[in-house]
């Protein structure tokens, strides 16, 4: 497998996407019922899975490894209807439906 593809491929397990966006190794999609889905090397928990992605490669070793990680929703988000996202390097946003306060 290529470490570098030249055009856009496809992401097996997402849903139909809305909106989309990339830091350096992670991606954040929002899907058409407003979930919003992270995937790639969760390095300092950028993900927002719980997880940090690193693990020591041996026993004997103190140098860090991150394992690229599937498609999941972000379950913090997940109760809540999202309609767009975006990233910095190292970072992600999620934007909420606009809510509106009903006229008197």
């Amino acid at each position: 497998k290529a470490e570098f593809e030249a055009t856009p491929i496809g992401v097996s397990g997402l849903p139909p996407v809305s909106s989309a966006a990339a830091g350096i190794a992670f991606n954040l999609v929002v899907d058409d019922e407003g979930k919003v889905w992270a995937f790639g090397w969760s390095g300092h928990g950028v993900l927002g899975n719980g997880s940090d992605g690193e693990f020591n490669k041996s026993h004997s070793s103190i140098k860090l490894s991150y394992e690229a990680q599937p498609p999941k929703v972000i379950e913090a988000l997940q109760d809540k209807q999202m309609v767009q996202v975006a990233c910095g390097a190292a970072c992600g946003v999620a934007r909420r439906v606009a809510w509106r306060v009903p006229s008197p």
